[in-house]
């Protein structure tokens, strides 16, 4: 009788390892699939995200959205600089974003990336993928 409660409490604990890791898998695969849709749109529906310009503003917005329906605290830091083009100074204007939600361990996790691209191309690799 011992043998078979022990059979059966290994059956149970195997069983329960293999769901978690099937669990753990989905869960993984959905994340996966969440990132690609947040590149996708960054690059295919607003594409090249030039710093200063109408589409970085859009991919702002976005990403400023995506943070606050996951629950995050949103700051959006103004930030202006100047670069020579054609031999003029141009001032470009542009914004940090920063989300943080709160935890009950008192370290912390910091992941940063850039949410504007060059203009050459979609920027799905110029950031996109480490926004999304």
């Amino acid at each position: 009788m011992k043998r078979f409660i022990s059979i059966v409490i290994v059956v149970v604990i195997l069983l329960t390892l293999n769901i978690y890791s099937i669990g753990a898998e989905a869960i993984s695969q959905k994340a996966g699939l969440k990132a690609r849709s947040h590149m996708e749109f960054l690059a295919e529906e607003i594409g090249p995200r030039v710093a200063g310009t109408e589409n970085e503003a859009k991919a702002g917005e976005y990403i400023i959205s995506t943070f606050k329906t996951l629950g995050y605290d949103v700051q959006i830091q103004p930030l202006k600089y100047s670069v020579k083009r054609n031999g003029e100074a141009e001032v470009i204007s542009s914004a940090n974003i920063i989300a943080v939600k709160p935890g009950i361990s008192k370290q912390e996790i910091i992941v940063g990336a850039h949410y504007d691209s060059v203009d050459a191309g979609k920027g799905a690799d110029d950031n996109a993928s480490g926004v999304g």
